[in-house]
């Protein structure tokens, strides 16, 4: 960890001096065109808006070298002191299919994804889990595109060593349910189950073809677990289970392993806030695999 100190902390104080030389470069330049080279208003404007420009480039360049370097350093770092075996690629996501897979929505028009984890629940279950992004595609009269957020979160797949004989959606409860989602339980022949908590039906929509195992692995305790999590960072948990599969989305509009704004690498409040979020979506996954697997003995 010390030598990760030293480490970021030289980054930064390089990336911090090489952006204030090239600055100080340009502004040089601009300062000299302007004073000696005998110019109209129109070629003074052209060169601020390309100093302008070239300042913009600037930023790009510093920010996404430096968010490289935050993330295949110090996050690699903060996950591998969770658990040595995980293994995190920040350029690499989930497939489309996969998630398509979680029936969590099917149709999209843009699907991205990147920052996976892999590794091994309890030694045992192997998961990946990554963040994703996707949105469908809508077009004006002149047909130009815009683009419209479906989900953007933290997205799981767990493999558990036996076959569920059941196959239960939990999903965030909407007064508004699309034709797709309705369709989509009517042709599963999901039924909608009603829980032991209030405050949890309050929240969620429980639908399953088997209301005694669905009770069996979501008990009070479990729900308790999901409705606190909600609570303390405001991201609804959401849930598939079928076949030996568990799928688990964690809905954020913010970035998840991205350095803060004017924060430095290694502010310890910042990065203890990451260790725990990441700490508690494990513990929700080890308590449902645990849960299943001693049900289904």
């Amino acid at each position: 960890m010390k030598n990760l100190m030293f480490g970021a902390t030289e980054y930064e104080k390089k990336q911090r001096n090489l952006k204030i030389g090239i600055f100080l470069v340009l502004t040089i330049i601009l300062i000299f065109l302007i004073i000696f080279i005998p110019s109209s208003s129109s070629f003074t404007f052209i060169i601020g808006f390309l100093y302008i420009i070239f300042l913009f480039l600037l930023i790009q360049f510093h920010s996404k070298n430096y968010k490289l370097f935050y993330k295949k350093n110090i996050i690699n770092d903060l996950i591998k002191s969770y658990d040595d075996s995980f293994r995190y690629l920040p350029n690499i996501g989930i497939s489309s299919n996969l998630y398509k897979d979680a029936e969590f929505e099917q149709y999209f028009d843009r699907y991205t994804s990147e920052d996976s984890i892999s590794g091994n629940f309890q030694n045992k279950f192997p998961f990946t889990m990554a963040e994703v992004k996707t949105e469908n595609e809508t077009k004006d009269s002149k047909g130009r595109s815009s683009y419209t957020t479906i989900f953007k979160g933290l997205f799981i797949h767990i493999t558990l060593d036996k076959q569920i004989p059941a196959k239960i959606h939990i999903r965030k409860n909407s007064l508004i349910k699309t034709k797709f989602s309705l369709f989509n339980f009517k042709i599963n022949k999901l039924e909608r189950v009603e829980m032991d908590s209030p405050d949890f039906e309050k929240v969620y929509d429980v639908y399953s073809n088997n209301n005694i195992i669905t009770m069996q692995f979501f008990t009070s305790s479990h729900m308790q677990m999901i409705m606190d999590f909600k609570k303390k960072y405001k991201i609804y948990p959401e849930f598939t289970i079928k076949n030996n599969s568990l799928y688990l989305r964690f809905s954020s509009s913010k970035a998840i392993f991205e350095p803060k704004p004017f924060k430095k690498m290694l502010d310890y409040s910042c990065l203890n806030k990451e260790y725990e979020f990441i700490t508690s979506i494990m513990n929700i996954c080890n308590l449902i695999i645990e849960n299943i697997s001693t049900t289904l003995i």
